[in-house]
């Protein structure tokens, strides 16, 4: 994609986001990818391949890749994984996606660069998202979960009570999993 269309298409998912919701602001940003220089093999193909965080799986999947396919004719291929990992695939070249949505901005990184084969030039950041604690209402913390930032109880020593289990996604795989090791660093310190 020359610097140019690169340019134009910064401005317009500006522009996109400012103006329309998320799901019509992403169906528009493939298709000004699409439209400003996407793969030949997928023009040839009449498809485009989109690998994105797996986190966008039901946006992808029920939304903007059917909406895609409708409003181009071109066949939608969506494929979701966690970010690092899908960088890593693509860095690997076990993945060539016309499209690629992480996650989190760092890890595009991992595809910048002549170390990196030059991979990514440049990238947008489109969407923003707020790391949350979803919990179990039949929890046995359920209760103590559901008053914190309403009185004086801690998270902190929730968390630390016994037989207490926490989730979160893989530090290698995913920005979740590298957030939430970092969530705790920022708790020791602070």
């Amino acid at each position: 994609m020359p610097l140019e269309h690169a340019y134009l298409f910064l401005a317009v998912t500006i522009f996109l986001l400012s103006s329309f919701g998320i799901r019509r602001s992403l169906l528009l940003v493939l298709l000004a990818i699409q439209a400003l220089g996407g793969s030949k093999t997928a023009a040839a193909e009449n498809q485009i391949s989109v690998l994105y965080a797996g986190s966008l799986g039901n946006l992808m999947e029920m939304d903007v890749g059917p909406s895609f396919a409708r409003a181009t004719g071109f066949k939608y291929l969506g494929e979701a994984k966690g970010s690092v990992l899908s960088a890593n695939l693509i860095k690997e070249k076990l993945r060539t996606p016309d499209v690629f949505t992480s996650a989190a901005p760092k890890v595009n990184q991992l595809l910048m660069g002549k170390e990196n084969g030059d991979l990514v030039r440049w990238y947008a950041t489109i969407f923003g998202n707020e790391m949350v604690l979803g919990y179990n209402p039949n929890s046995r913390s359920a209760s103590e979960l559901k008053q914190v930032g309403t009185d004086d109880t801690r998270l902190y020593e929730i968390l630390q009570e016994k037989g207490f289990r926490l989730g979160r996604g893989d530090p290698e795989l995913e920005p979740k999993g590298y957030r939430t090791l970092f969530l705790f660093d920022l708790a020791k310190k602070h």
